[in-house]
């Protein structure tokens, strides 16, 4: 069994070389002999040839048992530069993946950003209270002031 960094495994990249030796190895001439062989159908042989789908678990397995490799070396191989899910319409591919880590990084500066900027707000609005407590306390200083100078001028006079 060939394994992940073996030579021969490094070679083949597509679903397509793997189905072309499964052909070779062993003396299958046709995709529709290759279809039977493996109990698939025609169209799903032409669709990971052509690329619009990539082995799935089971495929993988098959594809492996038939050419003695490492089931996780293919279904890697297959779907090399692509993150899949079942749910998502089409897997993400390397440019996808990283503008979305470019996003990430620009979510996170800006929300660090953010959270400075509320600090700063909350400092000024503490200043801001703070201010206007000691114009009050003079204020009522200054109310004071002037009317025990009225109640001193009466008195004097």
């Amino acid at each position: 069994m060939a394994y992940i960094g073996d030579t021969e495994t490094m070679k083949m990249k597509t679903a397509a070389d793997y189905l072309d030796a499964i052909k070779a190895s062993h003396g299958i001439g046709s995709d529709y002999e290759l279809a039977k062989r493996l109990g698939w159908s025609r169209p799903r042989i032409s669709h990971y040839r052509s690329g619009l789908h990539h082995f799935d678990e089971s495929g993988a397995l098959q594809v492996a048992a038939l050419l003695d490799l490492d089931p996780a070396a293919v279904l890697l191989d297959t779907r090399a530069g692509l993150l899949h899910h079942p749910y998502w319409r089409r897997p993400f591919d390397v440019g996808d993946l990283r503008a979305m880590f470019y996003r990430t990084q620009l979510v996170t500066i800006l929300e660090r950003d953010l959270a400075r900027l509320r600090a700063d707000l909350e400092k000024a609005h503490a200043t801001a209270d703070a201010a206007e407590h000691r114009a009050a306390f003079y204020r009522r200083q200054l109310v004071l002031e002037s009317t025990t100078g009225a109640m001193l001028a009466r008195i004097q006079a």
